[in-house]
């Protein structure tokens, strides 16, 4: 299962199938994460968080946490899985999230996904670094389910790039820091249209809110195609 196309629609295949299968669903997705305990779980651009479930020939959703909160549509989310094997719900915000460059108070309660979607395309065509993470975990208790904000990675490192999101381990990795997401750019409209302008990638320290810049990208934090890698030091 993937994410595809200009409206971030999902499609299937499975070993014997000849092509792609498209799941008509009103939504726009963020991210997927498959397999997390035998099932495909995706966050849409409004929040919601739904699980897939094989239904005959296809999969058909349910709705695991309805939207997060209201206004969070310019949020870019990530779904991972933990080290101690929870759903993790990343959000990372851009400076325009906090009013340089967008308003959403002109936004209608009644835009649906797709006319969110334009407008957040108008806002990554220039650049817009990231400002800050927040990092949520699943619980699921008696009253259902919710997220519950972690303050902590529980001592790991977390990198997230434009495909996915990952924890790792930090013992015995002298070049990773604990409590520390590693972020690359994703934004790709900027990529695109400012090619040789600065490429959105740095560290963002848990402990004190702050977004620093690796010093062996900044000799690689501009031009055309963004960097897979960098060696040697990740710091």
């Amino acid at each position: 299962m993937m994410i595809h196309g200009p409206y971030s629609k999902l499609v299937f295949a499975r070993q014997r199938d000849a092509k792609w299968v498209i799941l008509p669903s009103p939504y726009l997705f963020d991210d997927i994460i498959s397999y997390y305990k035998g099932r495909f779980y995706a966050v849409t651009k409004c929040g919601t968080v739904l699980i897939w479930e094989p239904d005959g020939k296809t999969f058909r959703p349910r709705i695991v946490v309805p939207e997060h909160s209201e206004g969070d549509e310019y949020f870019n989310k990530y779904l991972a899985e933990s080290l101690d094997g929870d759903l993790v719900l990343i959000w990372r915000q851009h400076r325009s999230c906090y009013g340089g460059g967008s308003d959403s108070s002109s936004s209608s309660s009644d835009d649906d996904d797709e006319d969110r979607h334009n407008r957040v395309v108008e806002y990554v065509a220039k650049p817009d670094p990231t400002v800050r993470f927040q990092v949520f975990v699943l619980r699921v208790g008696c009253q259902g389910s919710e997220w519950k904000e972690l303050h902590t990675l529980g001592g790991a490192a977390l990198f997230i790039g434009y495909n996915t999101a990952v924890f790792f381990s930090v013992n015995g990795d002298p070049n990773l820091q604990a409590e520390c997401i590693y972020f690359t750019d994703e934004l790709l409209g900027s990529c695109w249209d400012l090619k040789q302008g600065p490429r959105d990638m740095g560290v963002f320290d848990m402990r004190s809110k702050e977004v620093k810049l690796m010093p062996s990208l900044v000799q690689n934090s501009k031009g055309w195609p963004p960097p897979i890698w960098v060696m040697p030091s990740l710091l």
